[in-house]
């Protein structure tokens, strides 16, 4: 076999070659730039985590409705679609303001949060003013969050510190938060317990949804328990300015008196301060003394003790 005789270093050859590797680097990077900066793309959804992969004290940022979700957390394990966090704090902004939370653990399995008890939230406002607190007291499952959507795994007390709705909220196990921020309770019974002592000093009902800081919203099935008595209406409204009973209603008092009324109202008290007046409207009333039977019909009466 005779070997191809290689061209000596000073052949032609290799100058020839040399320019066409430098222009073709040039006009390769002439057409890069033509084609201007291109965005990367981003790793969102499945991948992002190794099968088996651990860790230790970090953060993990999601979009939650229309705020962002960061969880804080102490150790990390799991796949992209079965991920456990332990030792979690985080802080949920939305339109609300801006919410805590602390929790032993969560596990995110197929796209969809839990929250794992006793587990603690917090709101403040833009301004730092602390709006109210809540508490889930068992231990295991406490939340879901799934596209927005909270949904309440056990029963839960907010103390909301919020102007004319301070008081204690309790709402059972099924509760939602909604993506718009209202709360929702289709079944179960909810309650409030009014902070003071005034004339109105709680209301229960069969349903509920409620604004955020329940400055407005709508009960069905309604029963308020006042100083001196009760009132049960098919159904209650909030808003800011007054709690209304808009349709017919019956009412108990503890001096003997029962009667009904075409609607009522308590105006909200100022904030720090308990409801004062109850007002009835278009009212009928009967019951039986010492010396038989009164009745009192009248267009308005303003509630007082018994």
């Amino acid at each position: 076999m005779i070997a191809w005789p290689f061209p000596s270093h000073r052949a032609r050859v290799w100058r020839t070659l040399g320019w066409i590797s430098i222009g073709s680097a040039i006009a390769l990077t002439g057409l890069f730039m033509l084609q201007g900066p291109r965005r990367l793309q981003g790793q969102t959804g499945t991948g992002l985590f190794d099968p088996g992969m651990a860790g230790s004290r970090g953060s993990l940022s999601e979009a939650m409705g229309n705020g962002r979700m960061v969880l804080n957390y102490q150790t990390l394990e799991g796949t992209d679609e079965d991920l456990r966090l332990k030792g979690v704090t985080g802080q949920l902004l939305d339109s609300t303001g801006l919410w805590h939370l602390k929790s032993p653990s969560a596990r995110r399995l197929e796209q969809t949060w839990t929250l794992d008890g006793p587990l603690d939230l917090n709101l403040v406002d833009g301004t730092g003013s602390d709006l109210g607190q809540g508490r889930m007291t068992d231990g295991g499952g406490a939340m879901l969050w799934k596209d927005g959507i909270w949904t309440g795994l056990q029963p839960l007390l907010w103390e909301s510190h919020q102007g004319a709705s301070s008081g204690e909220w309790h709402l059972p196990a099924g509760w939602t938060r909604q993506a718009d921020g209202r709360f929702v309770v289709e079944q179960g019974g909810v309650r409030w317990i009014a902070s003071g002592t005034g004339t109105l000093r709680s209301m229960d009902a069969e349903k509920l949804w409620a604004t955020p800081g329940f400055e407005e919203g709508h009960l069905e099935q309604a029963l308020a328990t006042l100083d001196g008595g009760v009132i049960r209406a098919a159904t209650a409204d909030l808003d800011p300015q007054t709690v209304r009973w808009p349709a017919p209603l019956s009412f108990t008092r503890d001096d003997g008196w029962r009667g009904t009324a075409a609607g009522g109202e308590a105006p909200r008290p100022a904030p720090g301060s308990p409801f004062q007046e109850v007002e009835l409207k278009t009212f009928h009333a009967d019951r039986t003394g010492p010396e038989g039977p009164e009745k009192l019909d009248a267009q308005g009466a303003r509630w007082t003790p018994a």
